[in-house]
């Protein structure tokens, strides 16, 4: 740094590779390293280096976004590696939040290709268990806490912070990670223990793959009187379940990826907190079939899609009466 300083740019460069030789992680070297690169491209491969080390170095971000400018970068999502215009918070193929600056984000219902996240998840997780590597490790807890897995989130990014490599960083986020965490099991607690005669409305639980199923029952729901939550599978409805409190009813998708809506009624009925809660089944396929395995996993009633909106009003109506305001 001081040879470069000097203008000694030979020689600068030749101790920052020496530098980055003996210290592969050394985040300030590589940085110096892009800014005496010959060429764009040179300096884009030492930018996504630091990025590498550190997701959020400001410096590189803001190199790699005027090279983007020029139509020189092409940033990979660290998750499900699919080259981006930029370092961005969110990647634009998988939709995935890429740092932890809000972790209510990771709450919020986004639209998500789930089997293609599992997909780099689980890609994460192998080289993990290869290699051991922080930034795998890092990005395999962030990929958990877009999937929903919020307690697996937690835990591999404890593990990755411990690691050989591991940003001082990552240590202050493991502690607002387990702050969050907390919180939300008080959250959850209290919502469980929450008689439902006492909620201002009653709550539905809409279980559905489709974001636009959900957003139109969600949208008829809440006009007629109901509190709604949405879920994209059956292993993001226990989520809820865990942190908004056992719902009045379930509208819930019998196909779906994963998890299917019958699978998902059984292990709700196998609890004793939910083993009562009623389950509205919603279906593409109206054969005897399904509807006779919809009532042998305990479900309350049988929706055929397309369905008349009057038709699920009132079936939850009989199941779960609101007051209209």
């Amino acid at each position: 740094m001081a040879a470069t300083c000097l203008n000694d740019r030979a020689k600068g460069r030749r101790l920052l590779m020496e530098a980055t030789t003996l210290s592969p992680r050394h985040e300030m070297a590589w940085l110096w390293r892009a800014g005496l690169s010959d060429s764009p491209e040179e300096a884009i491969k030492h930018l996504r280096t630091v990025l590498s080390i550190n997701p959020n170095n400001k410096k590189a971000q803001s190199g790699l976004e005027k090279y983007a400018e020029q139509g020189m970068s092409d940033w990979p999502c660290p998750i499900c590696e699919t080259r981006a215009v930029s370092a961005q918070t969110t990647c634009p193929k998988c939709n995935c939040l890429l740092n932890l600056d809000n972790l209510a984000a990771f709450e919020e219902q986004r639209v998500m290709d789930r089997s293609f996240v599992e997909a780099a998840a689980k890609k994460l997780y192998a080289s993990t268990r290869e290699q051991p590597n922080a930034t795998a490790a890092y990005y395999l807890g962030i990929a958990y806490l877009n999937m929903g897995f919020y307690d697996e989130g937690v835990k591999a990014i404890q593990a990755a912070a411990k690691m050989p490599g591991a940003q001082s960083a990552w240590a202050g986020q493991v502690e607002k990670l387990v702050r969050h965490q907390t919180q939300r099991a008080k959250n959850a607690a209290v919502a469980a223990t929450t008689p439902p005669a006492s909620r201002s409305r009653p709550m539905v639980l809409v279980v559905d793959d489709s974001a636009t199923i959900r957003k139109l029952v969600s949208v008829m729901l809440t006009e007629a009187g109901y509190e709604v939550i949405e879920a994209d599978c059956g292993d993001t409805a226990l989520n809820q379940i865990r942190e908004h409190g056992i719902p009045g009813t379930l509208v819930l998708d019998v196909n779906m990826p994963g998890m299917d809506g019958f699978t998902l009624c059984n292990l709700i009925r196998s609890s004793p907190e939910t083993a009562k809660t009623p389950v509205v089944f919603l279906t593409g396929k109206d054969g005897l079939m399904n509807k006779l395995r919809g009532q042998w996993v305990g479900g309350s009633d049988y929706l055929t899609k397309p369905f008349d909106p009057q038709n699920l009003l009132s079936t939850l109506g009989k199941l779960l009466p609101t007051q209209r305001n």
